[in-house]
């Protein structure tokens, strides 16, 4: 797994334009005072492009050579969910920690708009991992349209979010274990689509 985990970041280090628009996006979004929009805005879009990313070689049609590498298709599948969604809840954090730093205030509505981005990184990999195992190039259609609805729920609207969640905080814990039962189910899907496959 270690071996697919630095075949990710390597990809990912080849992507500095990007990466140095979103350290853009961060400071303008500060700059005009909607830091919430960057912490729920960039983390979900940056797994997105993960996933993208990530499984392009799988996408790709190589696939033939790629499981000739040393690591079954369990842990092919495992490293995929680890890296794209592990890096999102990482930078969710960071950007967490500096908005609060500036608008220590915040610090309530801060932890719901982080507990309701981080479920919706991990129900956007669940939805966005197995639709890319499954219908490889053809899959982008399907994921812009994933991606719209979930920047519209989880980024435009996070003040929206953050209220919602407010509501809901007496029955917060079953509402919790929704995103987890979605990833295992989903990491269940996508094995099961890996192993049918014949390369």
């Amino acid at each position: 797994m270690k071996g697919l985990l630095m075949m990710d970041w390597l990809t990912i280090k080849k992507m500095k334009q990007m990466l140095l628009i979103f350290v853009f996006l961060c400071l303008l979004y500060l700059v005009l005072d909607i830091g919430v929009f960057m912490v729920a805005f960039i983390p979900i879009v940056l797994t997105s492009i993960w996933i993208s990313v990530s499984l392009s070689e799988y996408s790709s049609g190589n696939t033939q050579f790629l499981f000739t590498l040393p690591f079954d298709r369990k842990t092919f599948v495992t490293e995929k969910y680890l890296f794209c969604i592990g890096s999102p809840l990482v930078l969710l954090m960071i950007l967490s920690g500096i908005y609060l730093a500036l608008k220590p205030d915040q610090g309530k509505d801060l932890l719901y708009l982080m507990g309701g981005t981080a479920a919706g990184i991990l129900l956007l990999a669940s939805l966005m991992i197995p639709l890319t195992i499954k219908y490889r190039k053809n899959a982008q259609n399907y994921r812009s349209i994933v991606m719209v609805i979930f920047i519209l729920i989880f980024a435009g609207g996070g003040q929206w979010l953050s209220g919602l969640v407010e509501k809901i905080a007496p029955y917060l814990v079953w509402f919790a274990a929704i995103p987890f039962i979605a990833l295992g189910f989903s990491w269940w899907i996508s094995l099961k689509l890996i192993t049918r496959e014949e390369f």
